[in-house]
């Protein structure tokens, strides 16, 4: 037995020796130290944060009334309506030159992720107007806090059938870490064709700014 408890402490005093042979070790004289390190890993997961913004700029596309005039109606100013000529034809009359000015009317949204993402905009036109619409996208690095500029169509989408819109842009990680959260325009076009197109009536429809890792 005690043969058998003096074997048993023996490999006790190996296992140990064996586990503080793993571990820094060092003199301590003179001022010296023993130290060690421990590696610490973490993963920080993908996220994004989207909102509109109602109380930035004017948050109704089109707060004036529609004459009902055959013609085409813009939110807001020139580069609007210079994207939405070119979309339909540049020889329509442009019923209101400057749309809802002198107040910029556009649905303002802000955007900011930490990775690459990819940001898409979509409208339920089943209530809405029989007139071609067009909800647009832009941004402007030198007026807002944004990317490229007015003239820049990011992304478009509209009630049109066999219409192949380009609803969706991408945006990298770097330029939000540059920055920060980024602002966008939602800007809108209507174009009546003839004045029995649709009733007079008041539509309505949503619009949804959708952000997806890429």
């Amino acid at each position: 037995m005690k043969k058998l408890c003096i074997l048993t402490l023996a490999v006790v005093l190996v296992l140990g020796m064996g586990t503080l042979t793993m571990a820094s070790h060092g003199t301590l004289e003179d001022g010296a130290e023993v130290s060690d390190t421990a590696g610490i890993t973490i993963d920080v997961g993908k996220y994004a944060q989207v909102g509109f913004d109602e109380g930035h700029y004017e948050d109704e596309l089109f707060e004036k009334a529609l004459k009902g005039k055959p013609g085409v109606y813009i939110s807001d100013g020139g580069a609007t309506k210079d994207k939405a000529l070119d979309h339909w034809g540049s020889d329509l009359e442009v019923v209101a030159e400057e749309g809802q000015l002198p107040n910029p009317h556009v649905a303002f949204f802000q955007v900011l992720a930490n990775t690459d993402v990819d940001i898409s905009i979509h409208s339920d036109f089943g209530g809405w107007l029989k007139s071609p619409t067009l909800f647009i996208v832009s941004s402007d690095e030198d007026d807002i806090n944004g990317i490229g500029s007015w003239q820049d169509n990011l992304a478009m989408i509209g009630n049109e059938t066999g219409e192949d819109y380009e609803n969706s842009f991408p945006v990298d990680y770097g330029t939000f870490n540059e920055k920060g959260r980024l602002d966008f325009h939602v800007n809108g076009a209507i174009w009546i064709q003839e004045i029995a197109q649709q009733a007079a009536d008041t539509y309505t429809t949503e619009i949804q700014v959708t952000v997806a890792a890429q």
